[in-house]
């Protein structure tokens, strides 16, 4: 005999989330202006579509407070294209874990973070903005990035294996 779960998972403890809106944290696949402040225990925005401006209009986007790994403010692991990241204010909001971002692009182009304050925490391996694995053509202009660790191996801005190091504009 077979056990059967009466009870539904809550999505966000497997990786699933819910679209974002204006007052909440979730999957972005349009142009996003908060209204308020947001908060999540790991990744708070995952962009899931190209040609998107989020806008944070001063808002707060607090990541992380739980205390797992990998935890990104905003994350942009499709790859996707022509992403404007503007006006916010990005932090994580615990100091435990590692490898946790404020902005992180994979394979991302054509693309532009502008205008944020960024405050990274946690042991290892965090970066205020993180662009990896064949990043290129990404403007990052008028930020604040303050990273502090325990560890070692935290950046303000990391740059890994882009397309073509030249085209990544850091201003």
């Amino acid at each position: 005999i077979g056990l059967v779960s009466t009870q539904s998972p809550n999505p966000s403890s497997i990786g699933i989330q819910a679209e974002a809106t204006s007052t909440s944290c979730g999957t972005v696949s349009s142009s996003l202006t908060l209204t308020a402040d947001v908060s999540n225990d790991t990744t708070c925005f995952t962009i899931n579509a190209a040609d998107i401006i989020l806008d944070c209009n001063g808002f707060t986007v607090t990541y992380g407070t739980g205390s797992g790994n990998l935890s990104n403010g905003i994350n942009n692991t499709g790859g996707w294209h022509d992403i404007t990241i503007k006006n916010c204010n990005i932090k994580k909001g615990s100091a435990d874990g590692l490898g946790s971002n404020g902005i992180y692009f994979v394979n991302a182009a054509n693309s532009t973070i502008s205008n944020n304050t960024i405050s990274t925490n946690g042991t290892e391996l965090n970066s205020g903005v993180e662009l990896t694995f064949g990043t290129g053509n990404i403007l990052i202009s008028s930020n604040t990035i303050t990273t502090t660790g325990s560890s070692q191996e935290n950046y303000g801005v990391s740059i890994n294996n882009p397309v073509n190091p030249h085209n990544c504009s850091i201003i």
